[in-house]
């Protein structure tokens, strides 16, 4: 599957409208090409699905303390 990587400046234009953003750089020197990628695709595909599991239990907790509004 092909892929993309952008510029920190093009990353940051892009997250601009976030209230938090979070920028990572990855050395990859001297290594597989093909299996960095796999990894950290799969790195920042776990971080996803964590932080929205996460969003959920939050919401889900806040809603039973929390009376719906009217």
């Amino acid at each position: 599957m092909g892929g993309h990587v952008y510029s920190n400046r093009d990353s940051r234009r892009m997250l601009s409208g976030g209230t938090t953003n979070h920028y990572y750089q990855v050395d990859a020197r001297g290594t597989d090409p093909v299996l960095t990628e796999y990894r950290v695709r799969k790195a920042v595909i776990a971080a996803h699905d964590s932080a929205i599991s996460n969003a959920v239990q939050v919401q889900q907790e806040r809603a039973k303390r929390v009376p719906p509004s009217r």
